[in-house]
């Protein structure tokens, strides 16, 4: 929000001396103290503007210090098959990929970003091969210890236009093709679905390690979202960021 500056011109005879007058009395029906009488009103009130746009400018600067300090980190980013996904606990543990191109971080480095750190909010971001894009945004995001199977222990409040396919992940262990971590007692989702996920019993809601599929593939599990493209339609771009909570 910008102020709007009032100049107000005074005839030079009036202008000369631009000073807070101070009289004990004001008479408005004489037309010098009326001049007065404005002159004072129109000098405080560029005052008051002058110091309310500068303190306007200061807290713009700070929130711009505070946006550059607290910068979103990429966790996850699928983008073009280069990289596959279909890892073991210790590679997902250490993570893998390149952080310019298609990349995990690691869980034990994404816990201990959510545990000991401030506390941290989550960006999913997800583009289809129609050139569609939707997020999904979390206001809290942490993930246990390796001794708690790295499991999903916090996803705040959600918001985005992607649909919130994350929340039913909340709570469970992390499962990867060689370590059984769900709770469906007859397969290991990993193994099913190629990579490791948060996956509950039946599988999974949204889900962004499976395989990478092209375009002319897409009809089937990967990289999928159920509210925007359906469980078993594959996306063309997924990323996870996470950022501490301004």
């Amino acid at each position: 929000m910008r102020f709007l500056w009032i100049f107000i011109i005074f005839p030079a005879t009036l202008a000369t001396n631009i000073e807070i007058f101070e009289k004990e009395f004001l008479d408005l029906s004489n037309s010098e103290d009326n001049v007065i009488l404005w002159k004072n009103l129109f000098l405080k009130l560029n005052t008051v503007l002058s110091k309310t746009l500068k303190l306007e400018e200061d807290l713009e600067n700070i929130k711009k210090r505070l946006d550059s300090q607290h910068s979103w980190t990429t966790i996850l980013r699928r983008q073009d098959g280069t990289v596959s996904f279909n890892r073991s606990w210790n590679e997902y543990g250490n993570g893998f990929g390149d952080p310019n191109g298609e990349y995990f971080m690691g869980l034990q480095r994404i816990h201990e970003l959510t545990t000991y750190g401030p506390p941290q909010e989550l960006m999913i971001i997800l583009k289809d091969f129609d050139g569609q894009t939707r997020y999904a945004k979390y206001d809290r995001f942490r993930i246990g210890s390796e001794a708690e199977k790295y499991a999903l222990l916090e996803l705040g409040q959600y918001n985005g236009d992607a649909g919130d396919d994350f929340s039913i992940h909340r709570g469970h262990k992390f499962t990867t093709p060689d370590q059984d971590n769900d709770d469906n007692e007859t397969r290991n989702n990993g193994a099913v679905f190629q990579g490791g996920w948060w996956f509950f019993g039946l599988g999974y809601h949204g889900y962004l390690n499976g395989p990478y599929r092209s375009q002319g593939n897409s009809n089937g599990f990967g990289i999928s979202w159920h509210s925007f493209r359906l469980w078993n339609h594959s996306l063309k771009y997924a990323e996870m960021r996470i950022r501490p909570k301004l």
